[in-house]
Order: structure tokens, then sequence, then C-alpha cells
């Protein structure tokens, strides 16, 4: 698919063990998923020594998905998730969506720290597991690049880094001195949720081969 569209499989579970929800056991997302914007705010002391706290806020959305055709194996499954009451879940919905000027300042002429969040989080855990990356293709430029791609330079580009174990990004160049504010763009496959509520299903009267009865199933999730 297209950068920036949906993924084929649109799936959910726990990471690494995630169930397709699409074009998967007859359960096909219809209107792959409406997306609420919302956002958590926190303070932060500002790396300079100032007697002040710097607010920000980061983007955390929530997700509503209607499964319809479900057979008696997902809505099982869908089922047992939601009975793990403590489990967050991975949520692979994205054909590389972009995050884009996320507001930083830097520790050093050439380092900064990434703030946790639910794309970070669950890239951690992939991470941790071995499966990959779910955040990558790093810009970090002195101004905010709203339509990404109208600020041309990437102090990023050309050999930086990002460790995913101190969270710590390394530039390439340097913007400026330490206290700094750079904006960091980044691409993402998804997020780390949890389930809000329970699933509502209906039954269909619809029989299969096995002469079941098939479900829709709408869900909630909430980026965590």
């Amino acid at each position: 698919m297209a950068q920036g569209d949906f993924k084929t499989t649109i799936s959910l579970g726990p990471p690494g063990k995630e169930m397709a929800l699409t074009d998967a056991n007859d359960a096909q997302i219809v209107e792959p998923f409406q997306e609420a914007a919302a956002r958590v705010e926190a303070t932060a002391e500002n790396v300079v020594g100032e007697a002040f706290t710097e607010v920000f806020s980061q983007y955390a959305p929530d997700f509503t998905i209607t499964l319809d055709a479900a057979n008696k194996k997902t809505r099982d499954a869908i089922r047992a998730i939601y009975a793990v009451a403590d489990t967050h879940l991975s949520f692979l919905y994205a054909d590389d969506w972009e995050a884009i000027s996320e507001r930083y300042i830097l520790k050093t002429p050439t380092t900064f720290e990434v703030r946790t969040n639910p794309y970070q989080r669950l890239d951690k855990e992939y991470q941790d597991l071995a499966l990959g990356t779910i955040i990558d293709n790093f810009k970090v430029f002195s101004d905010r690049d709203m339509r990404a791609g109208q600020v041309t330079t990437d102090f990023f580009a050309g050999g930086g880094t990002y460790n995913r174990d101190s969270r710590l990004i390394t530039l390439a160049t340097s913007p400026g001195p330490a206290g700094t504010v750079v904006f960091m763009n980044y691409t993402f496959e998804g997020c780390r949720v949890r389930i809000v509520g329970p699933p509502v299903m209906r039954t269909i009267r619809f029989f299969d081969s096995t002469g079941q009865n098939r479900w829709a199933i709408r869900l909630r999730l909430r980026a965590a």
C-alpha cells in the first residue's frame, strides 16, 4: 500500500502475537477505524536549569473499530484479550504514517531524549522481543515541519542514531548548543493500546459452513 495508507492487514493482540482483524477468520473491519484526536499533557524542568517548567503535550488517540461477520474463534479471542485487564496490546494499522514536529530541547549540542509515548512503548517492546521496529525514518529540524518535507535542513540525516534502550537521539550535525529547541518527525506502524470498556458483541444470524452464527463486534481502544 502507498505510504500514509492503512496496512493491508490490521491486527490487534499481545506484541508479536497479534490477531488479524482484516481478511482473516471472516472478520472484516467496517470503516477500518474511527480515530478520535486526544492528547496527554505533562511538565518537565527546562534542561538548562532555569527556574520554570515547560508544558508539553503528546498525541494519544482513541480508536473505535467494528468487526463484521467475525466467527466464533475471533469472538472468543477478543473476549479472552479483554479478560486480561492489565494487558497492553499492540495495534498495527498504519502503513508508515508520520508523526510531525514533536518538540524537544537539546541536552547537548547533538543529543536529546525522546519522551515515552504509545508509539515508542510498542517500538521498545518489539525490540525486546527481537521483532523489528515500529518507529523509523527519523528527521530532526530547527523549525516546525507541519507539512512534512517543507523544511530542508535535517540534522539527523547522514549518521544520526536512536538508542531504543536509553531513548537517546544522537544527531549527525548540531543545530545549536544545549538548550536549543528542535522538532522531530518519524514514521510509525502502530501503537500500544488498551481496550476501553467491554467489547460490544451482536449476533448475526448468518450461518457459515459449520452452522455457526457470526458476530458484529465493536471495540474501543485507547493509546497507552
